[in-house]
């Protein structure tokens, strides 16, 4: 914020570090929520979740995580519309229900940002640190932080929007390559490259217990549907109680705000699900055989 008022001359910089003027598109909006909401495990354990159960596993893992996005769409626009002033939930609480509330869910939120921090580092350690040779976690792990704090630091919630548009555009390019690869691009060295190869090669494939008829390929797994439960029920928290969402939905106008969030939603659904059944673990296998 210093930077901002000295370097920069911004008279308004703690209302711009906080909301980003409150005037963001629901394009912008859209594009921060998918590349907010895709963690290391959304690409990781995706794939893993699809290769123990099928394409009912990549279903219910996409399905189970983005239903939250899009009814949190409902607050999102509450929030704009009877507190526009408000810069957190924790002060709507604080205002709506009084101090004992309030000091309940700070500790609530504190642990999910602890929780959810973590597990986003330990990611974007582990990626640096494999696609950088010789590169510690704890070194991955500055560098990450650093990168982050600088351009908030610098160009404050806003930066924070145009950094996202950027890395969901890398994602969503990057799960077209894999899926291109696997699905359209036939090879000598490898008997998939066509949607017929693919399905042929999971069809003889023997499903977990509880698939249907013992099938590797349908919708129908009593394991699956017990996992997209329980993610959707441990979702909800992580997405209600992240002042992250929160946040986003206090930059833009109420409409926008909606479309938005129905648009991150929508399309956040196609990262695990496109990753998850172009390149779980069962494809790989078979190709190799």
């Amino acid at each position: 914020m210093l930077i901002r008022a000295y370097a920069y001359k911004d008279q308004n910089s703690a209302e711009t570090a906080f909301d980003a003027g409150g005037s963001i598109s629901g394009g912008l909006t859209g594009a921060t929520i998918v590349a907010q909401w895709t963690w290391a495990a959304t690409l990781l354990q995706s794939s893993n979740v699809a290769s123990k159960n099928g394409p009912a596993g990549a279903f219910w893992y996409a399905a189970g995580a983005a239903i939250q996005i899009l009814l949190f769409a409902i607050l999102a626009v509450q929030l704009r519309v009877r507190a526009p002033g408000a810069k957190t939930y924790l002060r709507v609480l604080h205002s709506r229900f009084g101090v004992r509330t309030h000091k309940v869910y700070v500790v609530f939120a504190f642990a999910t940002n602890l929780i959810v921090t973590a597990m986003l580092m330990a990611g974007g350690a582990a990626v640096t640190n494999a696609l950088v040779k010789d590169c510690s976690i704890a070194l991955a792990s500055a560098a990450v932080a650093a990168i982050v704090a600088c351009y908030t630091l610098v160009g404050g919630m806003g930066a924070l929007f145009y950094v996202s548009y950027f890395c969901g555009g890398i994602i969503l390019i990057v799960i077209l390559y894999f899926a291109a690869q696997v699905f359209y691009v036939p090879s000598v060295h490898s008997p998939i490259g066509s949607i017929s190869s693919v399905y042929e090669l999971i069809s003889c494939l023997s499903g977990p217990d509880g698939n249907q008829d013992g099938a590797y390929n349908t919708f129908s797994s009593q394991s699956a549907f017990i996992f997209g439960i329980i993610n959707i029920v441990g979702n909800f928290a992580t997405v209600f109680v992240d002042q992250s969402y929160w946040q986003i939905a206090a930059s833009a106008k109420p409409r926008q705000v909606v479309y938005g969030y129905l648009m991150g939603g929508l399309v956040w659904f196609a990262v695990p699900f496109g990753m998850s059944t172009s390149i779980s673990d069962k494809s790989f296998s078979q190709v190799q055989l």
